[in-house]
């Protein structure tokens, strides 16, 4: 366990440090405030640039899943994904390698730091989304903080499901072009409507439209309109757990 805390700091710490990281951290936080800075300013002057056309009852959430919601989280998993890349390209992983029990804990650390990355990345486009969109003029009903704590919780377990799964792609190609793609297209869902269509052609579409329902996929779509109940979003911690497990087992096996 020491290993692994020692690993996930150090992790944490090249968040800060790693460019290609801080540059996406950088851009979420940016188009986080775009859409409510622009749209309030376009209510004042004729500007035009960001005019968001959101119902009388929209929440928080809902505006989050007009503007900056998807991207924000397709930025963090590319960016998570080229950072677990890097220890392969140059080398490092070697250094974390050199500790007893250092490539269980090295895939434990990911997975640590995955979620702490994910949920940070989801509260930071909630809180200024919240914030944003009420200075701009917008007339929302107060959050509950249940609800922003479930959505914040959910988003950042489904979206680690993805990044835990582009990991594995990148501890078994050791290639961060690979990792980084996968990571595009697996947040993008590309991967799940191939596997849907697939399945309506060689099935039938009312199977297609039962796997959906039991795919992360369903759950990231459903969550740009607001929190789940408690208890869902279970195919994001299957999918994060599972994945994660595949990657320790790669991390044992594979010669380095």
């Amino acid at each position: 366990m020491v290993v692994v805390l020692s690993m996930l700091r150090l992790m944490l710490f090249r968040m800060q440090k790693d460019f290609t990281f801080v540059l996406f951290a950088f851009f979420i936080i940016v188009i986080a405030v775009f859409f409510p800075l622009f749209a309030g300013l376009s209510k004042v002057f004729p500007l035009n640039i960001v005019v968001i056309k959101a119902p009388a009852d929209a929440s928080v959430f809902d505006l989050i899943g007009m503007t900056s919601g998807v991207v924000s989280l397709w930025w963090c998993g590319v960016a998570l994904a080229a950072l677990f890349a890097a220890d392969f390209k140059k080398g490092s992983i070697k250094n974390y390698l050199q500790a007893r029990g250092g490539r269980t804990s090295w895939a434990l650390a990911a997975a640590a730091s995955t979620l702490i990355a994910s949920a940070t990345c989801s509260f930071v486009v909630y809180a200024v989304s919240d914030v944003g969109f009420r200075l701009a003029g917008y007339d929302m009903a107060p959050t509950n903080p249940l609800d922003a704590v479930r959505w914040v919780v959910q988003t950042a377990v489904t979206l680690s499901g993805y990044v835990a799964v582009a990991t594995l792609v990148v501890t078994i190609t050791r290639s961060e072009t690979v990792g980084v793609f996968a990571a595009v297209l697996l947040i993008g869902g590309a991967v799940e409507q191939v596997l849907l269509g697939l399945c309506s052609l060689a099935l039938s579409p009312s199977v297609a439209e039962g796997l959906y329902a039991h795919m992360p996929l369903a759950d990231m779509s459903a969550l740009q309109g607001g929190p789940l109940p408690w208890g869902s979003c279970i195919e994001g911690v299957v999918l994060f757990v599972c994945a994660s497990a595949l990657v320790a087992l790669v991390m044992r096996r594979r010669k380095l």
